[in-house]
């Protein structure tokens, strides 16, 4: 599944496919030296969202594929980000 990053917020970036959408928990940090990361994501705080906003953790092939769109967003925006 091909996920586009929609929102980056303080607390989470959310993610969107054609599958659902999702979300991963997080931490925005202040901006400061260039090698020091803009975005810390919490790897066991990776859920899917259903319809109705209900969340269940994602699979490890979810979650492969969401950590890949997140780096990609933010590799195109110059900006580090670490999973932790």
């Amino acid at each position: 599944m091909d996920y586009t990053v929609t929102t980056v917020c303080r607390g989470g970036i959310y993610l969107q496919s054609h599958a659902g959408k999702a979300v991963a928990e997080g931490e925005g940090l202040a901006p400061g030296d260039q090698f020091l990361p803009g975005y810390v994501v919490y790897l066991n705080a990776i859920f899917m969202l259903d319809a109705a906003g209900a969340r269940r953790p994602a699979t490890g092939v979810e979650k492969e594929n969401i950590v890949r769109a997140i780096q990609s967003h933010f590799d195109t925006r110059g900006t580090l980000v670490d999973f932790e």
